[in-house]
């Protein structure tokens, strides 16, 4: 997945961050959102899955950041 990243500064122009968050509202599946791929990829431990988290933060589905996205992501109803 490619989001655009914000300058040195933490600023993201808004078209880019609209870019971002559309790309991001592709990887949930509103007809059963526990299957997410936006819900599900954060949590996966498993390296080497073709379809695993293949980035540097995981997570545990009591994390802080974790909960943020999960209620972001049911918002989205």
């Amino acid at each position: 997945m490619d989001l655009h990243a914000p300058d040195d500064s933490g600023i993201l122009p808004v078209d880019q961050l609209l870019v971002n968050y559309r790309t991001l509202q592709q990887r949930i599946d509103l007809g059963d959102i526990e299957r997410s791929k936006l819900l599900r990829e954060p949590l996966n431990f498993q390296p080497g899955k073709e379809d695993g988290h293949q980035g540097d933060r995981r997570y545990n589905p009591d994390d802080t950041g974790y909960k943020i996205l999960r209620r972001w992501i049911f918002n989205q109803q």
